[in-house]
């Protein structure tokens, strides 16, 4: 396996994080982080890394990736000085910059990154990555608003917090690093306040409720079924309000949906298309074959394929024989010409991981532009009755704008023999 350099500092991050607030973090867990860090901080060089490729996530931006290891590296109290001192030299912008003016400051050196801040600005560009260092723009504006802090630079904080509490607000997708981000950088934000800033509050849905926390961040469970929510704020220090609802559609009420991706999905048996308006006969093998192709201009990474399975089949493992579980066929591929020198000498494979269980299979891979992938997959009608065959959908990990869904239907197994 290979080493995730962006993941491999968040994950640090996490623990540092944890390590402060008095969790235990494991010794020999943290003293391998911190020498891995340490040593690649060390040993980086824009150079190599802005050629390093990481399978299904491409090539990664390299000063930013850099100049966060060093931002965590002072955060778990070892700062490394002479890295800091050799990216500084160089041109760092944006996150980057707020990142290495953090790690001086955190370092005992905060006017060494005054500069760097005020070359640097607050401005952060519209974009959203699907893998690298997953980044968007409300990722960046909370790492502003996460460094600021740290800095003690208050107008700006204030001015960044408004962006990143509305940006957490919003009814629309997020993905876990930019959520994680939002929610690390606002809870440092309000912990820096002073300690008259409570919380307190008063909810109305029918029936009166009233609350006060210490905490900034506070979560209050609703009745569904009320018909109106007034929320006021009864105290003097401010917030912002966020209502979350989820839910699961109904068995047989999904429908079918594709954004930037198609999907289709063929099952077949002895040569034929499997029927299910008929019963099914028991001891029936069926090939299950997905066919997703990227309808976009862009390549996209960190795809997820989810493919659940009725309790009435049973999933025919090939790993456990010494067999390929998936097998691909390629189409609709632009020429290399259209890549860069790092795509070119890489191997692109078919997937980058399966997990393969009991009742689903789920693949991780990345398309190219105009790229088709197929999978196929084998099960058999092992157990009698009406079964619901889940829908199946593929979709971004970190972009929500891409995705396709195959709805479900009801299936029967039959009592009789193989065909």
């Amino acid at each position: 396996s290979q080493a995730h350099p962006w993941g491999s500092n968040y994950a640090g991050h996490f623990l540092t994080e944890a390590k402060k607030l008095g969790y235990a973090v494991p010794d020999h867990l943290w003293t391998q982080w911190l020498n891995y860090e340490s040593n690649a901080a060390n040993l980086w060089t824009r150079e190599a890394s802005a050629a390093q490729y990481v399978p299904d996530v491409g090539p990664v931006d390299a000063a930013l990736e850099q100049a966060y290891r060093l931002f965590v590296l002072a955060d778990a109290g070892q700062p490394e000085l002479g890295a800091m001192n050799r990216l500084r030299e160089q041109t760092v912008k944006g996150a980057a910059a707020w990142f290495l003016a953090g790690a001086y400051a955190l370092a005992g050196q905060p006017e060494a990154g005054q500069a760097l801040i005020q070359a640097a600005g607050t401005a952060v560009p519209n974009y959203q990555e699907t893998g690298g260092t997953f980044g968007s723009q409300a990722r960046d504006q909370a790492i502003l608003l996460s460094t600021s802090t740290v800095l003690g630079d208050w107008g700006t904080a204030a001015d960044l917090e408004k962006s990143v509490a509305v940006s957490l607000g919003k009814d629309q997708w997020q993905s876990t690093q930019t959520i994680g981000w939002e929610i690390l950088a606002l809870g440092q934000f309000f912990d820096k306040q002073p300690q008259d800033s409570n919380l307190s509050w008063k909810v109305d849905t029918g029936t009166v409720s009233t609350g006060k926390s210490a905490l900034p961040v506070v979560t209050q469970k609703l009745d569904p079924t009320a018909a109106s929510l007034t929320v006021t704020n009864v105290g003097t220090a401010p917030f912002t309000p966020r209502v979350l609802v989820t839910a699961v559609p109904l068995i047989g009420q999904d429908s079918a949906m594709s954004n930037g991706v198609s999907l289709s999905l063929d099952y077949m048996s002895n040569g034929s298309e499997v029927d299910f308006t008929k019963p099914l006969p028991l001891g029936q093998d069926i090939l299950i074959t997905a066919t997703v192709t990227n309808n976009t201009s862009a390549e996209v990474d960190q795809i997820a394929l989810d493919e659940l399975m009725p309790t009435g089949w049973e999933i025919s493992n090939a790993r456990l024989t010494g067999g390929k579980t998936a097998m691909s066929s390629f189409g609709n591929t632009p020429q290399d010409s259209f890549f860069s020198p790092i795509r070119k000498s890489r191997q692109h494979p078919l997937f980058d991981y399966q997990d393969i269980r009991d009742d689903r299979i789920l693949t991780y891979f990345s398309l190219r532009s105009g790229e088709t992938k197929i999978f196929q997959f084998l099960v058999n009608n092992t157990y009698q009755g009406q079964f619901y065959l889940p829908s199946v959908r593929v979709h971004a990990m970190y972009d929500a704008g891409f995705s396709a869904t195959v709805p479900g239907q009801w299936i029967s197994i039959a009592a009789t023999g193989s065909p």
